[in-house]
């Protein structure tokens, strides 16, 4: 794994000079400083990667010397997010504290050129997997502050989870569970980032409904090995790997459900009190979609927002730049899909290369339209083994593994 050069600084409050740590893999950022006008935080950063072109900025903040790092300082705007170019041109984040003074401020700066990899948030690794056009977070997210079952979340700066149990190990085994409010951050718009890292959202319920078509309704495909039994075992062919994590349900005060038999996914698709959700459960092999009251505890996937662009066009976004996306399904036998994003029309080569480096397939050469594209490698008559695909642009070359398996 590459995993991202992260930069934590004493921040905010006091114009101190900041102390520095940094991890010198790619990306590298550098050079971070910042400066205060009143609550107005303005943060300077350079960074560079040396294989890719853009890259995805994160933030996270701490209030406490960096003993948690869930703390919410609403919205950063300027260079984060998804497409950042990396370059030594000065960056910069702006974003505005609310409180009074506050000496515990730390800040880290994250740069990720990863798509289908690996991701770090809020003090953790988070394994991604594409399963078709679809880029999704591997394990179910654990961010926030446990709070007692019998308690409800409340909109007061903290993400705030159940354990199930009350045992916080259980969080970090299956995830928290969150009241749909909490999980959403207190706003109702579809697709919201809720508590996701920046780039990815709480997807809408066509998006799961583009899941189970994906793997055709087949729940087991979606469960890890070992999750579920009989018609309901996990397969995890799609390498969601879901388990069955229970849910947190406010009858009677608040008590935990299901663990071991069910899990239960918000979707960011609300009507009044109600909120719709995926259940899986141990014994079936359908993947279930139902509603229920928001003020119950549920699992958290997070789906990338590049995803949203190739399966709904309705708002007419466009990529922010070129990536290459992991192969679905993989392994593969005889047929996999392999996609990718073009900010603008661009000249491609799209190429299969053996183990040793030969060339065996030119899957696409021409040029192709700003957007979202899928293209089927039918390897038929190719024989088992580790095979690479390459995209390559005039300003652009990435290469990614796939595996055919007869």
């Amino acid at each position: 794994m590459k995993l991202r050069n992260i930069l934590y600084y004493l921040a905010v409050i006091v114009l101190l000079t900041p102390q520095l740590w940094a991890t010198n893999t790619n990306p590298v950022v550098t050079n971070v400083t910042f400066n205060k006008t009143g609550t107005t935080v303005t943060v300077h950063y350079n960074v560079t990667d040396a294989e890719q072109s853009t890259v995805t900025i994160s933030m996270e903040v701490s209030n406490d010397g960096g003993a948690t790092w869930d703390y919410n300082f609403g919205t950063a705007t300027g260079d984060i997010g998804a497409g950042v170019v990396d370059n030594l041109n000065d960056k910069t984040i702006t974003w505005t504290y609310t409180g009074g003074y506050n000496n515990q401020f730390m800040i880290k700066i994250i740069a990720d050129d990863l798509v289908g990899d690996q991701i770090y948030f809020s003090g953790k690794i988070y394994n991604t997997v594409t399963i078709g056009s679809q880029i999704w977070l591997k394990e179910n997210l654990d961010v926030g502050t446990m709070i007692d079952s019998l308690v409800n979340s409340g909109n007061n700066g903290i993400i705030e989870k159940y354990c199930y149990g009350n045992n916080p190990a259980n969080c970090t085994t299956y995830g928290g569970l969150y009241q749909w409010n909490e999980a959403m951050q207190y706003v109702t718009t579809e697709k919201a980032k809720g508590i996701c890292p920046t780039g990815w959202h709480i997807p809408k319920n066509a998006e799961y409904q583009t899941l189970a078509t994906t793997v055709s309704n087949n729940s087991n495909t979606l469960k890890a090995v070992g999750q579920g039994t009989g018609n309901g075992a996990g397969t995890n062919t799609s390498g969601f790997s879901a388990l069955l994590a229970g849910d947190r349900s406010n009858s009677n005060g608040g008590y935990f459900i299901g663990l071991g038999f069910s899990t239960s996914f918000w979707s960011s698709t609300e009507y009044a009190e109600y909120a719709d959700f995926v259940y899986l459960y141990s014994s079936d092999s359908n993947v279930g979609f139902y509603n229920n009251y928001k003020v119950n505890g549920f699992s958290v996937r997070c789906l990338n927002d590049i995803s949203t662009g190739i399966n709904d066009h309705s708002n007419n976004t466009l990529p922010k730049s070129i990536d290459l996306l992991q192969n679905f399904p993989n392994p593969f036998n005889p047929s996999t899909t392999i996609s990718f994003t073009l900010p603008e029309r661009t000249r491609v080569v799209l190429s299969i290369y053996n183990e040793i480096g030969e060339n065996v397939a030119v899957l696409f050469n021409g040029e192709k339209e700003a957007g979202y594209h899928s293209i089927e490698w039918n390897a038929n008559k190719f024989v088992s083994g580790i095979y690479f695909y390459e995209l390559k642009t005039e300003k652009f070359t990435s290469v990614k593994k796939l595996i055919l398996m007869k």
